[in-house]
């Protein structure tokens, strides 16, 4: 028999939290544990109407939680989940908490699982690729999950897909005759600049705003979003992976390829500790793992091979660094040109991240 019990005061997220290390320890993989930290400070206010996270117990046990969020913008409406973790055989007490998140908004669909945006980190429900460590902000779990969500009603809406390449893989020069084009064109490529940083992430944020404005789920960056991005310039990025074109001053395009700190948060458990600490403060010296995060044109330049000479950009610096591997993710399974492109560049798909959707329930 289960209960329910809804997540109104910090104090009730120990079994939260705790529940997603003892899914890992049942079902070993290569699952990469979150920063808690972070976690915490993407849940939000735990008391807001429109939101509602939620642990399904068996005895004094928690075997399941998700979190779900009523979410507007730009004239999109729904009832967005993720935060879900659970342990086998939970078939019962899954339903259950779909049914409980469900009832914030019924007559909306329910979609997910990402923490709550489409382009927030973890994204997608693994599907296939089980055999390869997750990247930086990817997603990890058990196969048995997409039985669990299929079973509460929740069934395909979109795949996302992921390209690994090997140094010995990769094919470095073929986007040079085109970067040069563009070169031609006055199209000039340069990485970003160190200080103003606020005004450079705006102007990658309105670059990608333009460029995947047509893109499947797409939300404009700003407000909350622009701050996140701003965190991860601040934090994350390597500034001599992030490149912007430009074309007479004028930011036209961009590409941001992230460091791989997974193996920080597994050196540290996903705790800010001296583990971590060291780990982040030294990350030049081991990080030999890299994803590509995000690519933009805008849509009036695409015809002038700025994305040629943006990619040639990243892979020019590619051959001053020792890299192992770089993992494309992700790459909607709808974007066949990306998918093309992803492909001829030597990459080989390894994953495939869902998103799911349970229909309006009135």
């Amino acid at each position: 028999m289960y209960t329910l019990k809804q997540i109104r005061r910090w104090t009730h997220l120990i079994d939260f939290f705790s529940l997603e290390r003892k899914v890992y320890r049942v079902t070993p993989g290569l699952w990469c544990p979150t920063l808690t930290p972070y976690t915490w400070m993407s849940m939000g206010k735990l008391n807001e109407p429109e939101k509602l996270f939620a642990i399904a117990y068996r005895g004094k046990q928690p075997v399941a939680r998700a979190g779900f969020k009523v979410h507007r913008a730009h004239g999109y409406e729904a009832l967005h989940f993720g935060y879900f973790e659970a342990l086998p055989d939970t078939h019962e007490e899954v339903r259950a908490l779909v049914e409980l998140g469900h009832q914030l908004a019924p007559h909306l669909p329910m979609r997910g699982p990402h923490h709550f945006r489409l382009e927030d980190p973890y994204t997608g429900l693994l599907v296939d690729g089980f055999d390869f460590e997750p990247h930086f902000l990817m997603s990890y779990n058990p196969p048995y999950y997409q039985d669990l969500l299929a079973g509460a009603g929740l069934n395909k809406s979109m795949d996302l897909y992921t390209y690994r390449y090997l140094n010995t893989d990769i094919k470095p020069d073929i986007m040079k005759g085109r970067a040069d084009r563009a070169a031609t064109k006055g199209i000039v490529v340069e990485p970003m600049r160190s200080g103003d940083l606020r005004r450079q992430v705006t102007q990658i944020a309105e670059v990608f705003n333009d460029a995947l404005s047509q893109n499947w789920g797409f939300e404009p960056i700003e407000g909350a979003q622009l701050e996140d991005l701003m965190l991860l310039a601040r934090f994350v990025l390597d500034p001599n992976m992030v490149f912007l074109a430009y074309q007479n001053s004028h930011p036209i395009g961009c590409i941001i390829v992230l460091p791989n700190l997974n193996p920080m948060l597994r050196a540290s458990n996903g705790s800010l500790n001296p583990k971590f600490m060291w780990k982040y403060l030294t990350r030049n010296r081991w990080v030999d793992s890299y994803r590509g995060y995000a690519l933009g044109v805008r849509k009036e330049y695409r015809a002038d091979e700025v994305t040629a000479a943006l990619i040639n950009a990243a892979m020019e610096r590619g051959k001053q660094i020792h890299w192992r591997e770089l993992e494309i993710s992700w790459v909607l399974e709808s974007n066949r040109p990306m998918n093309a492109l992803a492909q001829a560049l030597g990459g080989k798909r390894n994953k495939t991240y869902r998103l799911l959707e349970r229909p309006p329930q009135r």
